[in-house]
């Protein structure tokens, strides 16, 4: 059998994320973004993933910052 694609690449990142609410803005304002096919976030642990293969992570990270106006630290890749 043939191995399973790999998975989509991820960017994780950090986002200061006090409740719920600023958490779908975030997932809110990367909907549609190019290259980002799902975007998941943890208000827990300001955690923010974002899959897609063709995001670039860094303008990923502006569009968050842009749009949510919170320091935005970039984890990996």
């Amino acid at each position: 059998p043939e191995p399973p694609p790999p998975p989509p690449p991820e960017i994780v990142l950090r986002v200061f994320m006090h409740r719920e609410g600023c958490a779908r803005k975030v997932r809110k304002s990367l909907k549609g973004f190019q290259g980002v096919e799902d975007v998941l976030t943890d208000c827990k642990t300001h955690k923010v993933v974002v899959i897609g293969e063709k995001a670039d992570p860094l303008k990923v990270l502006e569009r968050i910052q842009k749009k949510s106006h919170r320091q935005v630290e970039l984890l990996s890749p």
